[in-house]
């Protein structure tokens, strides 16, 4: 079994900043490396699944808005809130994954997911 790719760094980054232009660059972020494809489109691929331009997302990355209507902050929040969802999906099938293979509960990848896991709810918790 490979492990799913962890990505701590960006619950706990997310987890303190939820500004619009620090949500889409995390979400552009996650798709590209989900997906193996470059920023450019990764960016296309985010702005259509929200419903945006992509030079919108361009814009809010490089900090080049004033001001972020209040529809495109809520639409970023809750895609957002769906990656860790996702993510913690993905967390806890893997804690399952490695019970039912028979390994030890004190195991360091256990530990590992459970802490991971323990982040992901914690930002959550924090999100909604």
């Amino acid at each position: 079994m490979h492990p799913s790719p962890k990505v701590e760094s960006t619950v706990l980054s997310l987890a303190f900043d939820h500004t619009p232009s620090r949500l889409a660059r995390e979400l552009e972020d996650r798709e590209s490396a989900r997906s193996g494809v470059p920023l450019a489109q990764a960016r296309t691929i985010v702005a259509r699944r929200l419903n945006l331009l992509p030079g919108t997302l361009e814009n809010l990355r490089r900090n080049r808005v004033k001001d972020v209507r209040q529809r495109v902050a809520d639409r970023l929040h809750a895609a957002y809130l769906r990656e860790l969802e996702r993510e913690h999906a993905a967390l806890e099938h893997e804690l399952q994954c490695l019970r039912a293979t028979g390994r030890r509960p004190d195991s360091s990848e256990m530990a590992e997911i459970a802490a991971d896991l323990a982040k992901v709810r914690a930002a959550l918790k924090r999100g909604q």
